[in-house]
């Protein structure tokens, strides 16, 4: 996925149930906060519940979701 027009890494948090409830993105495997220009912030997406069941990160709310991430920009 491209923030701030360049990719960046996406890390599932996926509980044992097999749902995801949380979303980190990530600048590089080594480099978890993401810089553009003289600007470094971090993102995670999350559910209000910690493995909860029935709360996951997934379709319309993860296209949604990840639309918002992606629509970030750094004049």
């Amino acid at each position: 996925m491209d923030i701030a027009g360049h990719p960046t890494l996406r890390l599932y948090l996926v509980c044992p149930t097999g749902e995801i409830t949380q979303i980190w993105y990530h600048q590089s495997e080594v480099q978890s906060n993401i810089s553009r220009g003289n600007l470094e912030f971090g993102i995670i997406f999350s559910t209000a519940g910690y493995c909860e069941p029935g709360n996951s990160i997934q379709g319309e709310i993860l296209r949604v979701g990840e639309m918002i991430i992606g629509s970030l920009s750094v004049p």
